[in-house]
């Protein structure tokens, strides 16, 4: 190996000034290749130390080298900043940027290799080139402009935005070009240079003229002294985004008039207002100069205009649209009677068959409209239309649709109203009827009551034989008309104590008084009757307060009406019982026969006034259906209930419970 210092001193200089440099440096002896020297930029860069390097041949750690590039084997090569390799001790490459000059010692060759580690350079290459890879294949509208304003970089997807083929064709254009509003994007130039950053919606222009709306991002880039180099920009095409949401909101504002229009419809104060804002309302989601609706006379021969809206500045027609004659619109009527929409794009255009009605059309100025057909319970009743008086032109698809869901609604509407006219009028017969119904009774009270209440007061006068002795014929006939004439008295009774309850004008009054005092009493009442029929009737008493409050007399009629109706519906030999249950809250009373049943179809009607199971003319039990109708109201009053449970051939056992006391209110 040659020896390349002379003294001590001159080795301990070179030394300091090696290490001073900051890039690696290895001196190489070109004789053999050995490493003579490194500096401890190099060193540190190796990862060992000075003299485990030095005396090493160089292609261990530097360059191993490709053909035609080591300047030990091939002289001629000039290395300067070339890239190549640096081997650390752990055998990783190392990029590094070298420089190789030759140099004489006492004739002997020495290589001076320098380098510097160009890892980061490289990583920070690679991630710009990932970056403008990304930017140029980015979906997202990019550009880049010099403090001037012009174009200096757009990507794939701006060209493909405004239209263009070749970058070439935009580069170096004033930005403020690309728009239709130059004045607005000089305005966001010049945000950029006081603000830094602009952030909004701007309307472009494309290359053929035609435009389209954009959000806009742009900033101010920068550099590391905070000095602006160049301004960046990105744009997202939102024309589609911006139909959708029109047609969003378009659709939310149909559903919400629509929705709005039917709940007005659900329970109207007043129909003919209602319908009025109903046409409003259309009017005014349809762009329209006028809504109305027209109805047919009851003989379908004459039609008018009964109701209107229009916005200021049209002139209403209502009061010259009445009593029209159907028949002067012959292809009007056909269309309607076919359930076909009339559709008239220009009023002007329209043929010789439809002259009458171009006529007075053209009379009210307008210009365009849409009719559909109203229907009201199925049958053609009118038609609903809108008109355009300030343009001709084709009425939108939605607008036919809002038309019909509206003709649905008012059609429904109306059917309401005639429903509530027909209930008004039934309303008011059935109060007429109730009326006379109630003269009726207050005239049988006056007419029927005081008579029979002679009748059968001077009968018993003459069986008591004060006025002279009687047969037995005579004694029959008194009987029969005593019996018959209290017969009638009750009924009388019945009707006129139901249509007091329905007249809320029977009263309760509540005292306090002993259960089975009231039952035995109704027991030895009825009794008479039950062994005319060899019934069994009996008690089932399981109380423990024997004290209620309640109606005593209308309790005690109660119980008589059930009871008289187990005996007259059990036939010979039979039973009927008379139960009583009490609580803390209610008492519940009972009447049980074995007598013939009740059907379960029938069972329903029972509390029915002149409600009878069997209504035949040749039925074999009388009465007149009234009893257990007063049985219902005076437990109903109690604020009781009552209910039957029967089954045909074995018996039925009617229930009622009352509270054994509590606030009774008068009917």
């Amino acid at each position: 190996m040659g020896e390349m210092y002379t003294t001590h001193e001159e080795e301990k200089l070179i030394d300091i000034v090696l290490d001073s440099i900051l890039s690696g440096v290895v001196i190489i002896d070109n004789k053999d290749h050995v490493i003579v020297d490194v500096n401890e930029t190099a060193a540190k860069m190796i990862g060992l130390a000075k003299e485990d390097i030095i005396g090493n041949v160089c292609h261990k750690y530097i360059c191993p080298a490709e053909i035609g590039q080591c300047p030990v084997f091939h002289p001629w090569q000039n290395i300067d900043r070339s890239e190549c390799v640096l081997l650390n001790y752990k055998g990783e490459s190392i990029p590094i940027l070298k420089t190789v000059k030759k140099i004489k010692k006492d004739d002997h060759l020495y290589l001076i290799e320098s380098f510097i580690d160009i890892s980061k350079i490289k990583e920070t290459k690679e991630e710009l080139l990932v970056k403008e890879k990304a930017i140029d294949s980015s979906i997202n509208a990019i550009a880049l402009a010099d403090l001037e304003g012009n174009l200096t970089y757009v990507n794939h997807s701006f060209l493909e935005l405004w239209g263009y083929g070749d970058e070439k064709e935009v580069l170096g254009k004033p930005s403020v070009e690309f728009w239709q509003d130059e004045s607005k994007a000089e305005e966001v130039k010049n945000a950029l240079f006081f603000e830094g950053s602009w952030v909004g919606e701007l309307l472009a222009r494309k290359k053929d003229d035609t435009d389209f709306l954009v959000n806009l991002s742009a900033n101010m880039a920068s550099n590391e002294f905070g000095k602006p180099v160049c301004m960046m920009a990105s744009f997202v095409d939102i024309t589609d985004i911006k139909k959708a949401n029109l047609l969003i909101k378009r659709k939310l504002e149909i559903e919400e008039t629509v929705a709005s229009i039917s709940s007005m419809f659900i329970s109207p104060k007043n129909i003919d207002q209602t319908i009025n804002v109903a046409l409003e309302k259309i009017c005014e989601l349809c762009g329209c100069s006028r809504s109305y609706i027209f109805r047919f006379s009851n003989d379908g021969t004459r039609m008018s205009n009964t109701h209107e809206y229009c916005p200021e500045g049209v002139s209403p027609q209502k009061g010259n649209l009445q009593d029209l004659p159907v028949e002067m619109f012959p292809w009007w009527m056909g269309k309607l009677h076919n359930g076909e929409a009339i559709h008239i794009k220009d009023v002007s255009s329209l043929t010789e068959e439809a002259s009458a009605e171009k006529e007075i059309l053209e009379m009210q100025g307008i210009r365009s409209l849409i009719v559909l057909p109203l229907y009201t319970n199925s049958e053609l009743t009118g038609y609903l239309g809108l008109d355009n008086v300030l343009n001709t032109g084709e009425w939108e698809e939605e607008d036919i649709n809002i038309l019909s869901l509206a003709s649905q609604i008012t059609g429904a509407g109306l059917e309401r109203r005639n429903a509530e006219d027909m209930l008004m009028n039934a309303k008011i017969a059935a109060e007429d009827a109730n009326l006379a119904k109630t003269e009726f009774i207050a005239n049988m009270n006056h007419e029927l009551r005081t008579p029979l209440n002679s009748i059968i007061g001077f009968s018993d006068v003459l069986s008591s034989e004060n006025f002279g002795t009687l047969n037995d014929t005579q004694k029959k006939y008194l009987s029969n008309v005593v019996v018959n004439g209290q017969h009638l008295l009750r009924i009388i009774n019945d009707l006129l104590d139901l249509s007091k309850i329905e007249a809320g004008k029977m009263e309760l009054f509540p005292e306090k008084f002993v259960i089975l005092d009231a039952i035995n009493g109704i027991k030895a009442t009825m009794m008479p009757l039950a062994k005319k029929k060899d019934i069994d009737l009996k008690c089932n008493i399981n109380i423990g307060n024997p004290l209620i409050v309640a109606d005593a007399l209308k309790f005690k009629q109660i119980l008589y009406n059930l009871v008289s109706n187990a005996i007259k519906f059990t036939d010979q030999g039979g039973s009927v019982t008379i139960g009583v249950n009490t609580s803390n809250e209610l008492i519940s009373v009972f009447v049980e026969d074995t007598g013939l049943g009740i059907a379960q179809n029938d069972q329903g009607k029972l509390f029915n006034p002149f409600s009878q199971v069997d209504s035949s003319n040749s039925r074999e039990y009388d009465g007149t259906g009234l009893g257990l109708a007063l049985v219902k109201n005076y437990v109903e009053m109690h604020g009781g209930k009552v209910w039957v449970e029967s089954e045909v051939g074995k018996g039925s056992k009617f229930t009622f419970t009352i509270p054994v006391e509590n606030q009774i209110t008068r009917a």
